[in-house]
């Protein structure tokens, strides 16, 4: 009776222990569903949609119209360290064929709600006026124009500071821990797309002047690292930013990131061939092209215009994910050029901020288009057991890179980027399911099962790490973390749906760990809140001292 009472007891205080976990997520979208729906003086108040057919497409699509990873929903979840992605709809998938037709065609409404942006707002970015350098400037303006507003969430005042070095991250989290009453969130500024600094607008009546010069492009770029002296220089750089996204925009190939769904939806923008026919993608898979890599050059200080300045700016990190694997293989071999000459300090991380894996063994392998559009094919996905075999997601032989240069892998919440059809078909109970901890996952806990997800990712990593005979594979437990992809038009995990799950999904992995035995020699003696502690938060606050 005495131990049932203790044990009790341990457990209450084990309980308020994690709730105080600090998490980190290094991808998600607090601004995108303001900026679309005209809301960005409250970003305080949750998004709750009330989209046209949102119920009904939401069950096709899965995209949530309710807000994900809003700044209260953040604080809630205490998610204490936030890169806060910049992503000025790209022209080409918001410009449709019935454009010309009226526009209020069922499709339309459809594609509109399939990428949760409202139809009104779908129309301004259909027009030639639209340009994507001045909304990714509004949004960095919200952000800085919010800073100084305040809520409350779980009994504290809440507010958030855009941060500009690891320093000022630090001071954040030291002022959160002392203070009981009130709670700060650290914003680091981000980019999805390069195609945000003047690229991929269409020629709609006629050429399209917001696709700007190679010249004014590289301005752009010293604008958004911060160099001085340069009107119009960016007071919070971001540390962070992806190349690319879903469409071509000249600076490299990109990886497939749309559904079967969405390429039907989309496929007026950059029309696709027959399957496995000829490609009429204009910049699927193809590889980084010249003045591309002299823009990943720039914002890593790596050229010559960079190293004759006094202060060169920010050195911007590219984010790997929505690379094609023909660019990832050219701008790996970048980096290897510099890393094996430079300094400890001055060595450059690989990070894909929002990423899961494919269990392919090496990236070499699927280089061209005929290899690529068949593991990214439908009927790949639909029959793969396991992880999303795409190869938008890592390779084994990128992982071991990460782990080499002391990167970040942000495992992304999106069920269908995580997973293989066969494996989401089980999860939801409509195929029998062979796993030896079934009876684990009945009843009530069902969302153990959907956790699986995110436990197989973080098996996964270590294990290919081990067995690569790194004598210092324990430390790739240093480069795992969350990258939510929330608000960011994602079918998110079921019961895992939005930033205060973090928390509930933290207590499932490490109930999941303890009864799993793959696990046994990959924690070799480390406790399992040590491990997820580095999950939840610590590897970025890490990543940040180094980086930062």
């Amino acid at each position: 009776m005495i131990f049932s009472c203790w044990d009790t007891i341990f457990k209450i205080v084990l309980l308020l222990i994690k709730v105080q976990t600090m998490f980190a997520d290094t991808h998600c979208h607090p601004l995108m569903k303001y900026l679309h729906k005209d809301r960005e003086d409250d970003l305080w108040k949750p998004f709750s949609g009330g989209l046209e057919l949102a119920g009904i497409i939401n069950l096709f699509v899965g995209i949530p119209v309710f807000s994900q990873a809003d700044m209260k929903t953040l604080a809630k979840g205490n998610v204490q360290i936030v890169f806060c992605a910049l992503h000025p709809p790209e022209q080409k998938i918001v410009f449709h064929a019935l454009k010309d037709s009226g526009g209020e065609g069922l499709l339309e409404k459809v594609a509109a709600q399939a990428i949760s942006i409202p139809k009104e707002k779908i129309d301004v970015y259909q027009e030639s006026s639209y340009d994507h350098w001045e909304l990714l400037k509004e949004e960095l303006n919200i952000l800085t124009d919010n800073e100084s507003t305040t809520s409350s969430a779980n009994g504290k005042t809440i507010s958030y500071k855009i941060t500009q070095n690891f320093e000022e991250v630090k001071a954040i989290l030291d002022f959160n821990r002392k203070n009981k009453n009130a709670r700060q969130i650290a914003i680091i500024p981000t980019i999805e797309g390069l195609h945000a600094l003047g690229r991929g607008h269409i020629d709609i009546d006629g050429p399209n002047d917001h696709n700007v010069s190679d010249t004014e492009f590289m301005e752009r770029v010293d604008m958004v690292k911060g160099v001085s002296g340069i009107v119009g220089s960016w007071k919070f750089p971001p540390l962070i930013a992806n190349i690319t996204h879903a469409f071509d925009n000249g600076l490299c190939g990109h990886a497939q990131a749309l559904s079967q769904l969405f390429q039907v939806l989309f496929s007026y923008a950059e029309p696709y061939g027959p399957p496995l026919g000829p490609l009429a993608y204009e910049g699927l898979y193809k590889g980084l092209s010249p003045f591309g890599e002299k823009v990943i050059l720039r914002m890593l200080n790596l050229d010559v215009v960079s190293k004759n300045r006094p202060n060169p700016g920010r050195r911007i990190i590219p984010d790997i994910k929505h690379m094609s694997t023909k660019t990832r293989k050219r701008y790996y071999e970048i980096l290897d050029d510099h890393n094996s000459v430079a300094a400890p300090e001055d060595r450059i991380p690989v990070i894909m901020s929002h990423a899961a894996v494919n269990g392919w063994a090496k990236m070499g392998d699927y280089l061209e288009p005929k290899d690529l559009r068949i593991i990214d094919s439908h009927k790949s996905w639909k029959e793969r057991e396991t992880f999303n075999p795409s190869g938008l997601n890592l390779f084994d032989d990128e992982i071991i890179r990460i782990h080499r240069t002391k990167g970040l892998i942000g495992i992304i919440m999106d069920q269908r980027v995580l997973a293989g059809g066969q494996k989401l078909e089980a999860l939801k109970g409509k195929i029998d399911n062979d796993d030896d901890m079934e009876d684990y996952f009945k009843g009530k806990n069902k969302k153990r099962r959907w956790a699986t997800l995110v436990l197989d990712q973080i098996e996964h990593i270590i294990r290919t790490v081990k067995n690569s005979g790194r004598s210092d594979w324990r430390e790739s437990w240093n480069i795992i973390c969350i990258g939510s992809d929330f608000d960011g038009q994602i079918d998110p995990i079921n019961a895992f749906d939005r930033s205060t799950d973090f928390n509930k999904l933290r207590r499932v992995l490490r109930k999941l760990m303890k009864r799993d035995p793959r696990f046994d020699d990959l924690l070799n003696g480390v406790s399992r809140d040590y491990t997820l502690d580095k999950i939840s938060g610590d590897n970025v606050f890490n990543f940040l001292r180094r980086n930062f």
